[in-house]
């Protein structure tokens, strides 16, 4: 890791994939945009192990990455063969995002944007024919669930960007002190009432995140409790040959466990859909058990990524995966 007095650069060693250099910025050390999180790496490793795997959820497809802060997720999208991949921020934060796009040589293939959540000339100008043609085919989120502000305003964001040809009904508020990247506070007013967002408290309920594709809705049980670490596992394949040859440290947590049987599940043939669909990541903290009732009042269907399928050295039970998308159960499913 590389140190100056504004930043410090952190290696993401993606094996085949190469090495992603990303500053951390520590004059924004107070925000959640500064850094590189662990629920980024997590989705980071998922998508290249499964591009291993033979199932390219990303190559070929324009991306868009929300509350992108270092970028480390939308950069490895890029890695992976994405035909194009947008970052997005807050407005302050996209020289950070450019400085990262560059230092990897993916200037080519990656642009930085500002996309305040719900801000509606910020989405106007994200889904404009000049920049995504016909839209983003995969949107991609790390740990923007900090509050309820911002998950609010995050799930809003989120349908409106699946939904062709949509708008929302925004309000704009003044509180904008949310600490979610890219949560600007402007549309949790018009949310449909739901009192304090359901599926009990901040201390209550099951998690809330079902493991098969159903209507958002209900509880589920907890998980095989994994240790998050990051040792061993070759992931990768693809890219397009920009990374550097440095082997890369970081990581997070102790070694523990999990095990190497790869995906475990089957089923599913994600890759193959032709609609949009989101990959979001979070850690569990207080407040994430709504994010059912939320996707549901905003007609988004949900289901979590099983464990076995996330990158056998970066798991956690404390880390969740969540595929989103627009439609029936079957409906982005071929088998």
């Amino acid at each position: 890791m590389d140190d100056n007095d504004d930043f410090t650069v952190r290696e993401v060693d993606l094996e085949d994939l190469g090495t992603l250099k990303i500053k951390e910025f520590t004059l924004l050390q107070d925000e959640a945009g500064a850094v590189v999180w662990d629920a980024g790496l997590v989705l980071s490793y998922y998508l290249a192990y499964q591009h291993l795997k033979g199932r390219p959820l990303v190559a070929g497809r324009t991306c868009l990455e929300l509350g992108s802060g270092t970028g480390v997720v939308g950069l490895t999208a890029s890695r992976l063969g994405a035909v194009q991949v947008y970052l997005t921020d807050l407005p302050h934060l996209v020289p950070y995002m450019r400085e990262n796009i560059q230092l990897n040589g993916l200037g080519a293939r990656c642009r930085a944007l500002p996309l305040e959540w719900c801000n509606p000339q910020h989405l106007a100008a994200a889904r404009s024919a000049e920049l995504l043609g016909r839209g983003p085919e995969r949107i991609l989120a790390a740990d923007v669930l900090y509050d309820k502000t911002g998950r609010h305003s995050f799930f809003r964001t989120l349908a409106e960007l699946m939904t062709p040809c949509g708008s929302i009904v925004t309000d704009r508020s003044n509180d904008g002190s949310s600490r979610d990247a890219g949560a600007s506070g402007h549309c949790e007013e018009k949310l449909q009432s739901t009192g304090d967002g359901g599926g009990g408290g901040a201390g209550g309920g099951g998690g809330g995140v079902m493991g098969a594709a159903e209507r958002c809705g209900g509880e589920s049980g907890g998980g095989t409790d994994y240790g998050l670490s990051h040792s061993g596992g070759r992931v990768g394949g693809g890219g397009d040959g920009n990374g550097d040859d440095n082997s890369g440290g970081g990581g997070a947590a102790d070694d523990g466990g999990g095990d190497d049987n790869g995906s475990g599940s089957g089923g599913s043939s994600w890759e193959g859909d032709d609609g949009v669909v989101a990959f979001l990541s979070y850690e569990q903290r207080p407040g994430v058990e709504e994010v059912p009732e939320l996707c549901a009042q905003n007609d988004l269907m949900m289901e979590e990524v099983p464990m076995g399928d996330l990158h056998p050295s970066w798991r956690s039970a404390d880390i969740r995966i969540l595929r989103l998308w627009r439609g029936s159960p079957g409906a982005l499913q071929s088998g």
